[in-house]
């Protein structure tokens, strides 16, 4: 029979508790403020840079995980025309990561100053061979991404605790320059997720340039989501979808190990309806696989190290579990009266995460749960001076010593 402790059961369900609380709250209707009034709902931070590129001032909006730590590295979500699709962003991200279909991640949305100049590639020209009137200031995409690789990238490595992994996200002219720097700055983003893009631009000008590019495939791993959405067209040369098969059959002759891609059609959406399921669906792609069977992991251990040995060698970097994760299967175990492999999760959640004190709280509970009651003494202990007074770990540490 397998003994259940009714404290370890308590930790599991406050541990399932905090999940779920965390879930709702994280789902609910978010809107943007900047004020300090304690009734707001904060989602991000207003900034600006100084662009000598440029030649202007350009604001960017960030947004951190709720668990942000400086200790840790997160990917960078860098998203075009992010005075219009910040807050649904964040939400898109919260809600997968929550739920362990993508990791944690910072956003940093752009905001606009001249958008067609900034994200078009080339110079619109009409048939008498002069600029198109409502597209006098196109053709800037080149130095926009200078702006982004020499001043906006290095700002946010600077300030931030970033990871070597960079997704591009843009809707309409926004996913046109997603592809561009694709083909213009190879391996300056690992991903990129283009909602419905522009490929019709100037005659098709992309495509011509992706043809002639064939032969320099990235190098890097690399994951390329494209969406099309019902824009009431057939699939013509001077349509919206047409242009995009075209570039996503040129490109998919580099899909390997390496190297991803995939298009998916809308056809209930518009294009102005399709970027929320776009990019919902696009960072599933881009991650998929990410989501961790935890059911699985408690038959087999071994399954969590080797999960995220190869998450780490897709992104890059050396790719940790969250916090969360490795004591949530700690307490599986426990309540399963596994004392022995909750401990071992317990003891990897600390050297992943030696600066929290809920990592050393569990590994005491798990102490004393097996009888070790020096030890579990010790990591209440250390607890205790990671957060100061704390009366029920005082409590509890009185009654471990009255069992010396």
């Amino acid at each position: 029979m397998i003994k259940i402790d009714l404290n370890s059961m308590r930790c599991l369900i406050r541990e399932i508790m905090r999940r779920v609380l965390i879930v709702i709250l994280l789902t609910m209707l978010m809107s943007f403020h900047s004020g300090a009034d304690d009734k707001s709902i904060v989602i991000g931070e207003r900034l600006s840079i100084d662009s000598n590129v440029l030649d202007e001032e350009r604001e960017y909006w960030v947004h951190l995980p709720g668990s942000y730590d400086k200790n840790n590295r997160y990917p960078v979500v860098y998203l075009l025309d992010g005075d219009s699709h910040f807050e649904s962003t964040v939400g898109i991200l919260r809600h997968l990561s929550v739920n362990g279909r993508i990791p944690e991640m910072i956003l940093v949305g752009i905001l606009n100053t001249d958008r067609t100049r900034d994200l078009t590639p080339s110079r619109a020209i009409d048939e008498s061979g002069d600029t198109q009137e409502s597209f006098k200031t196109s053709g800037g995409s080149k130095a926009f991404l200078q702006f982004l690789e020499t001043e906006l990238m290095p700002k946010i490595e600077e300030d931030y605790s970033i990871a070597p992994y960079n997704i591009i996200v843009g809707h309409s002219f926004g996913g046109l320059l997603a592809l561009y720097s694709l083909i213009e700055k190879p391996g300056l983003f690992q991903s990129y997720v283009s909602i419905d893009p522009s490929i019709w631009w100037d005659n098709q000008w992309l495509n011509e340039q992706l043809a002639n590019k064939l032969n320099q495939k990235p190098k890097e791993f690399t994951s390329v989501y494209i969406a099309s959405a019902n824009n009431g067209q057939d699939d013509g040369p001077s349509s919206m979808i047409g242009p995009q098969r075209e570039f996503f059959a040129k490109m998919s002759t580099w899909n390997n190990d390496t190297f991803n891609s995939t298009i998916e059609y809308f056809p209930a959406e518009d294009h102005a309806s399709v970027p929320l399921i776009a990019l919902h669906n696009g960072l599933r792609y881009l991650f998929k696989g990410h989501n961790i069977d935890i059911g699985k992991v408690i038959e087999e251990p071994s399954l969590f190290d080797s999960h995220f040995d190869t998450w780490s060698k897709k992104l890059g970097y050396d790719y940790l579990p969250p916090e969360w994760l490795a004591n949530y299967i700690g307490y599986i175990f426990l309540q399963q009266g596994k004392v022995d492999q909750a401990i071992t999760f317990f003891k990897q959640n600390i050297e992943m995460y030696p600066e929290s004190s809920n990592t050393y709280d569990s590994l005491a509970e798990g102490y004393a749960e097996k009888g070790e009651i020096k030890l579990a003494i010790e990591n209440y202990q250390k607890v205790l001076s990671m957060e100061g007074e704390s009366e029920r770990v005082e409590r509890i540490l009185e009654e471990l010593k009255e069992k010396l």
